[in-house]
């Protein structure tokens, strides 16, 4: 039975003997062809020269590694002009010359390194008996050709970081069969118009707002649609709001608290005080002091007439960090963290009950909850008590007692989370915000500047959801006329950028499928554990069967 099957496996070979070991089958067979041809002539010879015995690996089976052992032919050549005297029969569609695979088990290890890069694919195939070494993976990954892509009619174009903040490339993305095109190495308009003047026919194309896009696309392909994305629409209206947070950020802290509604406060002073040990604030000023020199470099340098990539370069400063420093009035301070999950959390009711119940010592709650399974030191039951406590002590002593007892009457102003948060409340649906969103929400619409931001930022985002079109014209000049700066910017930028943005209201078309595939490159990059070269990580990117 053994041998009918490898006999339909191997075809063009007898089957002598099939061996089947503990770990290993051995299957040995002689070619049955009467006649060969030679690989310089073609002219077939049926004149055997000698035998010679040839291994090689073949695909396991039944959990067990395979070996085929096969008596091969040399022939003699009867062309007497031929200079080739004798050759080895081939074995076409079994095995390659010299190789000590068979075909479908190196096609085999190329899907496990295409999917899994070196190391990894290296453990899969020996957990699968097809033991080979990650080197040679990535060796038959490199040998592998560039698969043909036809041109795409809808092409999707977006940037993606080699090494974030040095080195970037370019994605092109075929938009209607969902799968990579090609892969570029840098992210200039110059390599982008290259490649669509080297494949004409592209008619749409999809980008973020990025101007080396826009202009290699229209060099390259002039006739071409682009489409600006309609998420990168609103982040930028969300950039131009936080801009717009950082630069009132003073007035909004000094608005007064509302009158009707819940009202989220503060946290008293003298819980904000005792909340951290004297270390800690030290430190946190001494960070508040250093971001603050900063920022005033930044101011210093911006009147000299340096832009902001300059002024990252010289003060070794992100262009993110930079650029908000450079269009904030005043400092940004920075907004209370969110609270994160505490090794206190399973005993919180249970310290909450004695401290309603009236034990306020530290140590007692922390002998309590400690005899009810807790580990941990009594640093966080001193800061959960810290934060609880609006009175000194009784054990305080006296020389503090001053200081705390003037830095104990509350507070009553409404705790302002970041720009970045506050333009998120004005970009996103109402419906979506919870309470103490909503309440942050109308007390800071107390401000003019924010009511009339809010109104024209829900046309926008109703503009963009609903793709109205007609309504985009009368926005973009009710939002230049608004006084206020940071809109009008934003609205000039998409005057200049006109037809792609009327293209993505007025057509379905979006960069999401091509954002989509940049997080499969990173997936890709990220799993080869150092060695992505360019060549290897455009391979793999572009082995994808649409």
């Amino acid at each position: 039975m053994a041998e009918a099957i490898w006999s339909i496996a191997i075809q063009g070979f007898g089957i002598d003997v099939v061996m089947m070991g503990a770990k290993k089958w051995t299957v040995s067979a002689h070619a049955t062809a009467t006649s060969s041809p030679c690989p310089q002539c073609q002219l077939q010879s049926g004149h055997v020269h000698q035998y010679y015995t040839r291994s090689m690996s073949d695909l396991p089976v039944d959990g067990q590694e395979v070996e085929l052992v096969l008596q091969v032919r040399r022939m003699k050549c009867l062309n007497k002009d031929c200079p080739q005297r004798t050759f080895a029969e081939r074995l076409q569609g079994l095995a390659e010359v010299h190789a000590q695979r068979t075909n479908r088990f190196t096609e085999a290890l190329r899907e496990i390194g295409f999917a899994m890069s070196g190391e990894a694919g290296a453990a899969l195939a020996a957990a699968l008996q097809m033991h080979t070494s990650g080197d040679t993976l990535l060796r038959i990954v490199h040998r592998t050709s560039e698969p043909g892509q036809p041109t795409p009619h809808v092409l999707g174009v977006d940037d993606w970081a080699y090494r974030k903040g040095q080195v970037y490339g370019t994605i092109l993305i075929d938009q209607e069969r969902h799968c990579p095109v090609d892969l570029l190495e840098g992210r200039t308009a110059a390599g982008l118009t290259q490649w669509l003047q080297k494949n004409p026919g592209v008619e749409i194309m999809t980008r973020d707002r990025s101007t080396e896009f826009a202009r290699g696309m229209s060099e390259g392909n002039p006739g071409g649609t682009q489409v600006a994305d309609r998420w990168h629409l609103l982040h930028n209206l969300r950039e131009a709001l936080e801009r717009m947070f950082q630069r009132i950020r003073e007035p909004l802290n000094q608005l007064p608290p509302l009158l009707e509604g819940p009202q989220r406060l503060e946290i008293p002073v003298l819980a904000q005080f005792t909340g951290r040990t004297t270390h800690e604030e030290a430190v946190r000023k001494d960070k508040r002091a250093q971001r603050k020199a900063q920022f005033d470099q930044v101011k210093v340098l911006r009147k000299e007439g340096c832009n902001i990539l300059q002024i990252a370069k010289r003060l070794k400063m992100s262009r993110i960090t930079a650029r908000k420093c450079f269009y904030a009035d005043e400092f940004p301070e920075r907004s209370p963290h969110r609270r994160h999950k505490s090794i206190l959390d399973p005993y919180a009711q249970e310290l909450q009950k004695r401290w309603d119940s009236g034990c306020h010592n530290r140590m007692e709650l922390w002998r309590h909850i400690e005899s009810k399974g807790y580990r941990g030191s009594y640093k966080p039951v001193l800061k959960w008590v810290r934060l609880r406590r609006v009175e000194p002590a009784v054990t305080t002593p006296i020389k503090y007692l001053s200081t705390l007892l003037a830095a104990a009457c509350p507070s009553t102003t409404i705790a302002l989370p970041s720009a970045k948060k506050m333009s998120w409340l004005l970009v996103r649906d109402v419906d979506d915000l919870d309470v103490d969103q909503v309440t942050t929400l109308r007390h800071i619409q107390q401000h003019d500047l924010v009511a009339r931001a809010y109104l024209l930022v829900q046309q926008f985002r109703e503009i963009v959801h609903e793709h109205i079109h007609e309504s985009f014209d009368t926005w973009l000049t009710a939002s230049e006329s608004s006084s206020i700066p940071d809109l009008a910017s934003f609205s000039t930028g998409l005057r200049s950028d006109y037809s792609a943005v009327l293209a993505a209201l007025q057509t379905g078309w979006s960069n999401g499928q091509t954002e989509g595939q940049v997080n499969r490159l990173k997936m890709i990059k990220r799993s080869m554990y150092g060695r992505a070269s360019f060549k290897l990580l455009r391979l793999k990117v572009l082995h994808r069967r649409c």
